[in-house]
Formats: structure tokens, C-alpha cells, sequence
């Protein structure tokens, strides 16, 4: 194993335990998109955005579909 260089903050893992061997290095979403954010370098964090921003437009155009007639009502809640 390397020296850490100056700034590295990242957590070291042995590679003989099963989290080094299967490679799950982030134990929550903070941590997963800021190592996807921090690897510029590669695809994964556009793939991820894009990814996202598609899902969420999906969702959009199937709730549009869903309540078609939503802005003749007053509330959401008064939708029947």
C-alpha cells in the first residue's frame, strides 16, 4: 500500500476482506456520488446525471398522463 498523498482523505481497504474483494467501497449515496463525481475522468457521473434526468422526465410525462384533466380542478385533492 501506498503513502497517502497530502488532501487523500479516502479510507484504505484491505484486499483480503470481502469489501475489498467485491469492491464496494461507499456504504451510502453521499458517498457513492461523491466517488462517481470525483472520477471526472470516466463516463459514469454524465451516465448517472442523464440517467436521472430521463427518469425524472418519464415520471413527469406519465403523471400528465395519469391525470390528464388536472388543471380543471381546483386542488389536487379535488381530483376524483
Amino acid at each position: 500500500m501506498l503513502p497517502k498523498q497530502p488532501g487523500d482523505f479516502r479510507e484504505r481497504v484491505e484486499r483480503d476482506t470481502i469489501k475489498g474483494r467485491y469492491g464496494v467501497f461507499h456504504e451510502t449515496i453521499e458517498m457513492y456520488l461523491y466517488r462517481h463525481w470525483r472520477a471526472f475522468t470516466c463516463p459514469r457521473v454524465a451516465v448517472f446525471w442523464f440517467g436521472s434526468f430521463a427518469l425524472m422526465q418519464h415520471s413527469f410525462v406519465a403523471f400528465s398522463k395519469t391525470f390528464p384533466n388536472l388543471l380543471s380542478y381546483g386542488a389536487f385533492s379535488a381530483h376524483p
